[in-house]
């Protein structure tokens, strides 16, 4: 196995510590190569039994972490163990590559250091064999690969935007017709027995256990980028974007966020003031009413969770006194009687917040590409509104412009 500990956006001054734990990893590679930039001084002594590869310092960091991988995996048949603090590179995962999904696993740095073993994740023969799989036109692990997609495809990473057991068969379908209903109808108990071994091999969390539980991709397999398409030059920054979003249930959900904020609007001006359950609640189930023909299917609760989290996030519910409070365990079923006046801004400016706190790069370059992903129209009044956001932002302290690189950045 060929490990590439990419050190691109370690913690200046961090990295040789870094390294220096990876024995603890357990790591069995033949071969362990660090990534690094000229401005990264190591000791390279004290690590001698390391490869070390310099990208450009001048380039985008993630693409070239992206082009080195992509290039081992063109040149040699070995699996591939990448560690990574660069939110582009662990972005990469719901771009794919199925024919390389078994030769390559992806682990932030600190999943590795909490499991310490970075094998784990990965579809193995090794694992948990059932001698019983009772399907011959297709093999376990096959079905196994097909359900990590189907999962993915839905962004069921999290408890938030999980699915219940009863929608996996038609997702499967979609993806492989030999897993559609008239070829397993035969076989009692087909899906329940699929959850039971994608459970036993640690590739996904199920809760509610019952007749239909809620089913959602472990960690190591959700998170981390599992492969990397080999022309990384067609991945778009937006799709990036979009996707560390939808991954860390935040949104965007920019087809109806505009109609969430519409009818939050209705129901604080309305002459029964809502309590902040009654405010999440019915907000959502305005919108899955207006929309669930367009939708059908739509895991309606992540929506619920993401305005939660953006109400935990920003201070915007007022009470009669005009006090804004928060979601917790006490407030729920306080009245909102007015949302603050530029609420709308602010929780818009938690994405981008949550983008750059993720260490995604945006650059003066990325503009059209955060409208899109935020917006998901680029026009003019959505260009006025990403302004606005960022303005407020940066008016707040929250953000600043590198000029040096012409991207935006965390205020210190």
């Amino acid at each position: 196995m060929h490990v590439v500990a990419d050190l691109t956006k370690a913690n200046p001054g961090t990295e040789l510590s870094v390294l220096e734990r990876i024995p603890n990893l357990q790591i069995s590679g033949n071969i362990i190569e660090a990534v690094i930039y000229p401005r990264q001084k190591i000791n390279l002594s004290s690590v001698s039994s390391l490869q070390f590869t310099e990208i450009a310092e001048g380039g985008d960091l993630g693409k070239q972490v992206a082009e080195r991988i992509t290039h081992l995996l063109a040149n040699n048949n070995e699996s591939i163990t990448v560690l990574s603090f660069n939110g582009y590179v662990l972005n990469l995962a719901t771009k794919i590559d199925p024919a390389i999904m078994h030769r390559v696993s992806f682990l932030p740095w600190s999943s590795a250091w909490r499991v310490g073993n970075t094998s784990q994740g990965k579809i193995s023969s090794n694992k948990y064999q059932d001698a019983s799989w009772p399907l011959n036109n297709i093999s376990e692990n096959e079905t196994m690969e097909v359900l990590i997609k189907a999962l993915r495809e839905r962004r069921a990473f999290n408890e938030s935007t999980s699915i219940r057991k009863t929608a996996i068969r038609p997702l499967l379908a979609k993806i492989e017709p030999r897993l559609d209903k008239p070829n397993t109808d035969h076989i009692s108990g087909f899906i329940s027995k699929l959850v039971s071994i994608a459970e036993h091999k640690g590739l996904i969390t199920t809760i509610n256990p019952g007749l239909n539980p809620s089913i959602w991709l472990n960690q190591s397999i959700a998170t981390p980028a599992i492969a990397v398409i080999p022309n990384t030059e067609k991945i778009k920054k937006g799709d990036l974007f979009s996707e560390k979003l939808k991954q860390d249930g935040m949104g965007p959900f920019p087809n109806f966020r505009d109609e969430l904020f519409d009818a939050m609007d209705e129901l604080v001006n309305s002459d029964s003031k809502p309590t902040l359950t009654h405010l999440i609640h019915n907000s959502v189930g305005k919108v899955q009413l207006a929309n669930e023909n367009e939708h059908n299917g739509f895991h309606w609760g992540a929506v619920k969770h993401f305005i939660r989290s953006l109400l935990m996030l920003q201070d915007v519910a007022l009470d009669e006194f005009g006090n804004p409070f928060r979601p917790n365990f006490l407030n729920m079923s306080k009245t909102v009687h007015a949302l603050a006046k530029d609420w709308r801004i602010r929780l818009d400016g938690e994405l981008i917040l949550h983008l750059l706190r993720s260490g995604c790069e945006i650059g003066i370059n990325d503009f059209q590409e955060l409208i899109g992903s935020i917006y998901k129209t680029r026009e003019e009044q959505y260009e006025d509104k990403l302004n606005a956001v960022i303005g407020h932002l940066n008016a707040v302290g929250k953000i600043i412009c590198d000029e040096t690189t012409d991207s935006l950045k965390l205020a210190s």
